[in-house]
Parts: C-alpha cells; sequence; structure tokens
C-alpha cells in the first residue's frame, strides 16, 4: 500500500495536475527537440552549397567586369576630351580628305581618275595640294559627277583657290558649301544642278572668274558688288537678278554674260 502511494507520489505531473502532458509541455518539448516540430530531420539537397557558392562567384565576377567597363569607358571619355597634338590633327585631317575623295571617285563615271585607298594624296590626279595637304585647285570638270557639294567635306576650306567642277549635270547642292574659301580666284560651276544664293562670293576678294551659267543658283548680282578682281562673269540661265549698270559701275573692268 505504501508502495504504491510513493509511486504515485515520484511520477510527474503535467502542470495542471493530469498524467497527461499538456499544451506547453509538447510545445516545449517540440522547441528542444533536435528532430524539429514534426519530428522529422531537415533534408539537406546534394550539392546545394557548391551551387550557392558558384553563384555567389558569379556575381562578383559580373559585377568586377561592370567596374572594369565603367572604368574603361571614362578613360576613354578623358581622353577624347584631351586637346589633340599638331600630329594627330594634321593625320586627322588627311584621312578625312582621303575619305570624302575616295567617296566622290566612286561616284563617278571618270576612269582617268585615279585615286585609290593605297596611293599617296600627292600623286592622285586632279588635286594641287599644299604641304599641309590643304586643297588648292581640283579639276573634275566632265566627270560624270553624281555628287552633292556637300560630299567634298574638307576639300572646300580656306586654302581652296581653283574649284572646276563644270560640265556635271548631276551634281547638285548648296554653294553655301564655299562659305569658308574667302580666297577662290576661279569658280567653274557650268552647267551643273547646283542652287543657293551667289552672294556666298561675294565674301571673296581676290575671284577674277565666275562660272555659274545653266545654273539653278539665284540672288541678287550687287552682292558681287565688292569682288573688284572680277575679270568674268557667267550668269546666263540662272535664277540671278540685278541691275547690270550698277554692278558693273562697281566692277569696270569685268565681262558680264547674264543675267537675262
Amino acid at each position: 500500500m505504501f508502495g504504491n502511494s510513493r509511486a504515485a507520489q515520484d511520477k510527474p505531473k503535467s502542470p495542471a495536475g493530469s498524467s497527461r502532458p499538456g499544451l506547453f509541455g509538447r510545445l516545449k518539448s517540440g522547441i528542444s527537440s533536435p528532430l524539429g516540430r514534426r519530428g522529422r530531420k531537415a533534408s539537406v539537397v546534394p550539392g546545394a552549397e557548391e551551387r550557392a557558392a558558384a553563384a555567389q562567384r558569379k556575381l562578383k565576377e559580373s559585377e568586377a567586369r561592370r567596374r572594369a567597363e565603367e572604368a574603361e569607358l571614362a578613360l576613354q571619355r578623358e581622353k577624347e576630351k584631351a586637346p589633340l597634338s599638331r600630329r594627330q590633327l594634321q593625320e586627322q585631317f588627311e584621312e578625312n580628305l582621303r575619305t570624302s575623295l575616295l567617296g566622290v571617285a566612286r561616284k563617278s563615271k571618270n576612269k582617268d581618275i585615279n585615286w585609290e585607298e593605297d596611293l599617296p594624296l600627292e600623286e592622285w590626279h586632279s588635286l594641287k595640294l599644299n604641304a599641309k595637304m590643304r586643297v588648292l585647285e581640283i579639276d573634275l570638270c566632265v566627270s560624270d559627277l553624281r555628287v552633292d557639294l556637300s560630299d567634298f567635306g574638307v576639300v572646300f576650306g580656306p586654302m581652296l583657290q581653283v574649284v572646276s567642277l563644270g560640265w556635271n549635270s548631276k551634281l547638285k547642292g548648296d554653294i553655301q558649301c564655299f562659305g569658308n574659301c574667302v580666297n577662290l580666284t576661279y569658280v567653274n560651276l557650268y552647267s551643273t544642278a547646283v542652287d543657293g544664293d551667289i552672294e556666298v562670293f561675294g565674301n571673296c576678294p581676290n575671284l577674277k572668274v565666275l562660272s555659274l551659267a545653266r545654273s539653278g543658283v539665284s540672288g541678287k548680282l550687287i552682292s558681287l558688288g565688292k569682288c573688284y578682281e572680277l575679270q568674268q562673269v557667267y550668269l546666263k540661265d540662272t535664277l540671278v537678278s540685278g541691275d547690270k549698270e550698277r554692278f558693273l559701275s562697281r566692277c569696270p573692268g569685268c565681262m558680264l554674260s547674264g543675267p537675262d
């Protein structure tokens, strides 16, 4: 009798005095159990840690490449901002000149033009250059040119003196391309499809011959009134208008043909 009573006293009881463990006991038991709340050991996917590490490495490598590309781009921008040396400027000019002229030659039907990539500029026909490779004269009359004046690019620079592109009926473009050619002495654009205002040649004090007949040019004749060196002006079959006597009073030694 006493043995059974002592065994009953030694048996652990629930917080509520019940012989069955309560909610608190079950929760505590579940939390402290190394098997987890449901009594099952957490499964581990084979190779998961290696894949995670590889993904992390790829992310770091991608970030490093991105930073390197940004640094290279920033360096390139700084180089572009830096002023070019005289030699670099000269090389750039010659490359632009060669590119422009090769483009014109490809659109010409004149097989006598020997402009080729591997030939020095000094040996190109129909051109006269100074020591700095600036074009002084260009003569492409009767070359079946099928280009725009703007295609000549840096050819029409301040050192240009003679431009002879007449008898090219498919040559077009605005004569404003000659805006920087202040040293022109001879201009032949006879029988072409060029257009624009002739006032652009009013800034050429050394101009002696201006042949624009049978073209689409326009403007006022008096805009040439300050070209005191003019000897011959051909403006028949153009859209130019103006008082001939007034013009000749300023350029008395000039032979004027047109405007109609």
